[in-house]
């Protein structure tokens, strides 16, 4: 065969393999694996998003913390019980005030001294008033008050306190008394304590009645 014929069957060789080349269908890459249904894929270490755990909180962070247990104990008849008693829970309670609840239903209030141990007593509180700069007031000779010194007969509750405020400032424990009142006046202990405190340990310390729980924001 001429060489020349040799390079012409080879060109058209060539070009026929490209043709076949060009269109023929595409070749497409396959995944090198294929993850079977179900199992999970393992993962580096630098490709597990981090994760933030939240510190637990025990009781004993809470009492660091100061947590506290907000109570009222009571009622107390008198303020001077209450006083008392809040004398007695000061020994293990940091914070304690007196709470008062007016008497309900009164037609008017009275202001007096307490009753003295006898007559001679009650007259020289009388004169040490008077002395004070104070007026409207009277011994009381007999009955229920005998020996007591009243103050006034208002029909307001705030008069009667503000009455009752001035006396007490200048050193004489005034005391206001509701008459015909339907519900008397009563004294609470508002207490905070330590949050695990036994609320119970402190009515029996007291000897209240009643123990209520107290917001303590009503304490701040």
């Amino acid at each position: 065969m001429p060489i020349r014929a040799l390079i012409v069957l080879l060109i058209v060789l060539n070009l026929g393999v490209a043709a076949w080349w060009l269109a023929g269908p595409a070749v497409t890459v396959r995944d090198l694996a294929v993850q079977p249904q179900g199992v999970p894929r393992l993962e580096l270490l630098d490709e597990k998003p981090a994760v933030l755990e939240a510190p637990s909180v025990t009781a004993q962070d809470a009492a660091d913390s100061g947590a506290s247990a907000c109570f009222s104990l009571g009622p107390f008849a008198s303020e001077a019980a209450a006083a008392g008693a809040m004398n007695r829970l000061r020994t293990v309670v940091a914070l304690t005030r007196t709470r008062t609840v007016p008497a309900s239903g009164a037609s008017a209030y009275n202001v007096f001294l307490p009753p003295a141990a006898d007559r001679a007593l009650a007259q020289a509180s009388a004169e040490r008033i008077a002395a004070a700069g104070f007026d409207d007031f009277i011994v009381v000779n007999s009955g229920e008050l005998a020996n007591a010194v009243a103050l006034g007969r208002y029909g307001s509750l705030e008069v009667a306190q503000r009455r009752q405020a001035a006396l007490q400032v200048a050193g004489f424990p005034a005391e206001v008394n509701a008459v015909g009142a339907s519900t008397p006046a009563q004294w609470w202990l508002d207490t905070r304590a330590p949050g695990d405190f036994i609320q119970e340990d402190a009515q029996a310390l007291v000897g209240a009645a009643d123990s209520q729980e107290l917001d303590c924001a009503l304490l701040l």
